[in-house]
């Protein structure tokens, strides 16, 4: 009998789980704990990231505010023969704007390898799911991306995340 060291459960000696809480035992490599701290780490390496954009679209905006919101004037009166002073009331609406278009890309780009750690530290049975959009997002992002995507392929598809998890109406 094994006792798992996450929720105290008694299970059978040969399983992978524990039957409460899907809490994976070691089993030689733990192949789970790495792949979910590299998911993780490069999250946070890809927050950063997106978090340096943001920093250089407020230093952009403030540095050069006038000349883009009377470029935007311009396009404004050319395509909808609008004449509007974006001067005096643009740059902190536009700064907003760009701002948060830039957090919601930065999301698409980052929070796929969060939810991937987290399904693969609890098995939950929308790992392959996770998995796969986290590898459709990191795969091109040679050289650390494409190892992280080819170890998380193995691991869902042919490695010890393969396998399925058991059915529970609560996970």
């Amino acid at each position: 009998m094994k006792r798992c060291s996450r929720c105290g459960q008694l299970n059978d000696a040969g399983s992978a789980f524990c039957e409460q809480c899907r809490q994976p035992f070691p089993q030689g490599v733990n192949h789970a704990g790495y792949l979910a701290t590299a998911h993780r780490v490069y999250g946070c390496f890809s927050l950063l990231l997106v978090l340096g954009a943001m920093l250089g679209e407020v230093i952009f905006l403030i540095s050069f505010r006038h000349t883009l919101l009377r470029f935007l004037e311009e396009i404004l009166k050319e395509l909808f023969d609008l004449d509007v002073s974006l001067v005096q009331m643009g740059p902190l609406i536009l700064g907003l704007i760009i701002l948060l278009i830039t957090a919601m890309i930065g999301a698409l780009f980052t929070l796929p390898f969060f939810a991937t750690a987290r399904a693969i530290r609890r098995n939950k049975p929308w790992l392959k799911l996770a998995g796969v959009i986290s590898v459709l997002v990191s795969i091109m992002a040679f050289p650390f991306g494409t190892a992280l995507s080819f170890y998380t392929l193995w691991y869902i598809f042919a490695g010890p995340g393969s396998r399925p998890a058991l059915q529970q109406s609560d996970r």
